[in-house]
């Protein structure tokens, strides 16, 4: 496979259809748990195909190759490694960071309804609400269009103290660039600009419809001499009352939705109270908690106070209806009964900080007696594991994640996977070019965002040719 790749979206779809949910916003609601009641049909077939003009870059290049202590660390800002898509009342809305338009397609059909042109990438998928299309750019101006034609609902409205620009992975961007996307909810919609604290970060909240300012916060950076760690990067994420902003390689910030002001970022070590890397640009909002994501699990951040202990969940990509959750963890799809699950977790991490104290005093130890201890506490480990898993299917794929009324889609490196909820089933599985980054199910369709040559929209259990 080349290095330099260029985006794909698949669209599949039956040619009957079962439901027509809609899939509004990335990962589908603002909790961002990328579930739906939509139900895919079993057989599926490709119905067309979007190829970008060129191959895009990443906001943000990855993370050195040296291993880290031990570990070799994975992008944890790569939210636009792939177009993330919405769709509603039966059309497809995207844009493109490489050449900077938003789209409006057919959903069924890919046929062009309209597009716009803004002047910078467009890196997160827009929000529809309303019959209106929120977006935001690199250039620092957030956008609201009217979904039927993509006229201006209300001027953009440019973020940051002005309209410097500056270069960036070899373009011109805003100093205060939009990687946040737009969040909205109640009448109210929800932005953050810029990625650099010391050069002032922005968040917003404005009047959904007419575009009207109701607050500003500026003065985040001022505190601390500048040295707050907050850069809005990622998908918002939103409760009744607070505003959750993913920041960076940090863990998200939580905001007052009614005054903008900061209620909490907190920052546990790795080594024991995080129970492994975490923070980046992706979390998922349930059970009053934040699973903020990491390298390899979900850390479980209490939704008032920013507090852990509810649970650390192995896995890098994770979502969950009712009482059930599914992780893909790189080896294996997981299905669980999330409570009973999550409370092993912590007398899991217990026992992995006892073990790591253990281990620190090996060379002090009688080896007999450090061996036996170390044996006793993996069996103890590995048994906690595996309480409240329903079923596990042996997979590599961990690039995408969603739930559907009855079945689990999975997308990685070349493949879409699909298998039944509640059984662990393999239904289907589909080829694809290049990683399988952004899925989404609407009105019977499924929508494959890879980072190869084209994007398509395309249902089939059997290898199909676009």
């Amino acid at each position: 496979m080349k290095s330099s790749l260029f985006l794909v979206l698949l669209v599949l779809c039956a040619p009957v259809l079962a439901t027509a949910a809609d899939w509004p916003t990335y990962l589908h609601d603002n909790g961002r748990v990328g579930a739906t009641t939509d139900r895919l049909p079993s057989e599926l077939e490709l119905k067309w195909v979007y190829s970008t003009p060129a191959p895009p870059k990443l906001s943000f290049s990855g993370p050195r190759n040296e291993p880290i202590e031990g570990r070799i660390m994975r992008n944890r800002v790569d939210f636009d490694r792939a177009i993330q898509v919405a769709v509603a009342d039966g059309r497809l809305y995207f844009g493109s960071s490489v050449d900077d338009k938003i789209y409006c397609v057919d959903a069924k059909t890919g046929e062009p309804i309209w597009s716009i042109f803004t002047d910078g990438a467009i890196r997160l998928a827009p929000t529809i609400a309303n019959g209106k299309v929120y977006v935001g750019s690199d250039d620092g101006f957030v956008y609201c269009l009217n979904a039927a034609d993509g006229s201006f609902a209300w001027p953009p409205i440019r973020a940051g103290r002005d309209d410097d620009r500056l270069l960036a992975r070899g373009e011109m961007i805003s100093r205060w660039p939009i990687r946040t996307g737009v969040v909205v909810d109640r009448g109210v919609a929800y932005f953050g600009a810029g990625v650099f604290p010391h050069e002032t970060i922005y968040l917003y909240a404005v009047d959904a419809e007419t575009g009207k300012v109701l607050w500003e916060n500026n003065h985040i950076s001022e505190e601390d001499a500048g040295r707050n760690p907050l850069s809005p990067q990622g998908y918002l994420l939103a409760s009744q009352d607070m505003l959750f902003v993913p920041s960076g390689r940090s863990l998200p910030a939580a905001f007052d939705r009614k005054t903008g002001e900061e209620a909490y970022q907190k920052n546990y070590s790795w080594r024991s109270t995080a129970g492994g890397v975490v923070g980046g640009s992706k979390a998922v909002l349930a059970d009053g908690q934040i699973y903020a994501s990491g390298d390899e699990h979900f850390l479980a951040l209490n939704q008032k106070t920013g507090a852990v202990g509810y649970a650390y969940i192995a896995g890098r990509q994770l979502t969950m209806a009712g009482d059930r959750g599914y992780v893909a963890t790189g080896k294996q799809l997981v299905a669980m009964h999330r409570v009973e699950h999550a409370k092993a977790t912590v007398k899991r991490q217990e026992l992995n900080l006892k073990q790591y104290s253990l281990r620190r005093k090996k060379r002090s130890m009688d080896p007999k007696e450090f061996a036996a201890q170390d044996s006793e506490l993996t069996k103890q480990i590995a048994a906690l594991s595996k309480v409240g898993v329903l079923w596990s299917v042996d997979t590599p794929h961990d690039s995408s994640l969603i739930l559907t009324a009855d079945s689990v889609i999975v997308g990685g490196v070349g493949k879409v996977i699909s298998i039944n909820a509640e059984s662990g089933k393999r239904l289907w599985e589909a080829d694809v070019e290049g990683d399988a980054s952004g899925l989404a199910a609407a009105a019977g369709r499924l929508y494959v965002s890879t980072d190869a040559k084209d994007l398509r929209v395309c249902c089939s259990h059997r290898r199909t040719e676009g």
